[in-house]
């Protein structure tokens, strides 16, 4: 049903004379819109990094291929030719990437339509999850309605044409192998223009309406206390993750708050605990924190919380770093989740080797185990790629070299005890 489905919105492009961008390449559903919209006479423009081209691990692209320097710059690239997304059913990356849309919007660096083809319910658990993350507050109703979605290839285009997606030909299609690696607003500094200057009270950093969130929360830091484990966390004082480093810090605890220079100086989240690191953008927070971190904690959050989650699973897949990822899985709130991922190993978009990158507990003195567990025995494969660490370091800043002393890949391996989790609810 998924390829039939795909076949189908290719031909409905073409009935329809809408252009097509996506990522490149000939497989996956992505491949076999680009096939339909090209062998029918459709404009279609592939873009790609231009190493990921050259070694034709995606097989040819259909219509013309634009080679961009990296996946993180990709988005800037296709932009102009793009007035609407489709998200096809997908796995981790497409889940990075939908996450990331959804921010942008909601950060106003974009208004374009989302809409998600639910070929035979597959997005079903994963809608689910964000309405009760509406209910629970840690996603607002307006972030909700950034994206629609369809059973049917016409209902939702005809959805994408109510929003006003399409005052000229184009949409970017997003599915596994369309990878979105960055937030837009932390690439460089000829990137300033895009950042986001009107910044607000973000619901991933809300405390939830259950409260048992507030509880486990406090839990969660008298733990690490007990545990003399010692705290990064993504700054401010505000949401579960401030709940966590205010117990920690007024236990005695260290603890490292990695916090966007442009926030910290205009304290939307209020003022840090312990030692304030201001980093160039949320994206190289990650870089800044991995000379400390051992494990991470995933609280409940909502869309920066999500968009964080895949794209620590993603690297960990692509061998870019070894560090557990556990979900604290406060009664129940990412059991949808949960299933729409075990759906996507069932119809092979997710590997198995992916869903086991992440554990998940209702318990956090369980939780804290099995990250140890999990720390002392990562399994075989799962130790980073040096080489993929200079590729994915060395683009994200710009630098082609193969000169590893020259790059922080150091902040990749784990550190030397005692061992400290960083929160990724910022």
């Amino acid at each position: 049903m998924f390829m039939a489905t795909a076949v189908d919105l290719g031909r409905e492009l073409i009935r329809r004379r809408i252009s097509l961008a996506y990522g490149g390449g000939n497989i996956g559903l992505q491949g076999a819109v680009a096939s339909t919209v090209f062998t029918n006479g459709g404009l279609v423009r592939g873009f790609i990094p231009g190493y990921i081209a050259t070694r034709r691990v995606y097989g040819p692209t259909y219509g013309v291929e634009h080679t961009v320097s990296c996946n993180y710059y990709k988005y800037f690239e296709m932009n102009h030719a793009v007035e609407a997304f489709i998200v096809l059913p997908g796995g981790v990356d497409t889940m990075e990437g939908l996450f990331s849309l959804i921010s942008w919007a909601s950060e106003g660096l974009h208004n374009r339509p989302i809409g998600l083809l639910n070929i035979d319910g597959y997005f079903n658990n994963l809608i689910k999850f964000l309405d009760d993350a509406v209910r629970q507050n840690f996603v607002s109703l307006s972030q909700r309605k950034l994206f629609i979605s369809s059973f049917f290839v016409d209902e939702l285009l005809d959805k994408l044409e109510f929003a006003k997606a399409f005052p000229g030909p184009g949409v970017l299609i997003i599915d596994k192998h369309n990878l979105f690696k960055s937030r837009s607003k932390c690439y460089n500094d000829k990137h300033e223009d895009l950042k986001c200057h009107s910044l607000k009270y973000s619901r991933s950093h809300s405390l939830g309406r259950n409260p048992k969130f507030m509880a486990t929360a406090v839990d969660l830091g008298r733990e690490l206390i007990r545990r003399r484990i010692s705290l990064a966390y993504g700054g401010g004082n505000v949401g579960l993750q401030g709940a966590v480093a205010s117990i920690v810090f007024t236990n005695g605890g260290l603890v490292r708050g990695f916090i966007p220079g442009y926030i910290a100086t205009r304290r939307v989240y209020g003022p840090t605990y312990g030692v304030e690191h201001t980093v160039s953008c949320n994206y190289y927070k990650y870089f800044e924190m991995n000379h400390a971190v051992e494990a991470f904690i995933v609280l409940p959050g909502g869309v920066d919380t999500m968009e964080g989650l895949f794209s620590l699973i993603s690297w960990a897949s692509e061998g870019l770093h070894n560090i557990p990822i556990g979900l604290m899985n406060i009664d129940g709130n990412f059991n949808n989740l949960i299933k729409f991922l075990d759906d996507a190993v069932r119809q092979n978009f997710v590997y198995l080797s992916q869903r086991k990158l992440f554990i998940s507990s209702f318990f956090v003195d369980e939780l804290l185990e099995k990250l140890e567990f999990a720390k002392a025995f990562p399994g075989p494969g799962s130790f980073p790629s040096l080489f993929g660490m200079v590729l994915e370091v060395g683009l994200a800043k710009g630098l082609l070299t193969h000169r590893w002393d020259v790059l922080p890949i150091a902040g990749w391996v784990v550190s030397q005890k005692p061992m400290v989790f960083a929160l990724t609810t910022a």
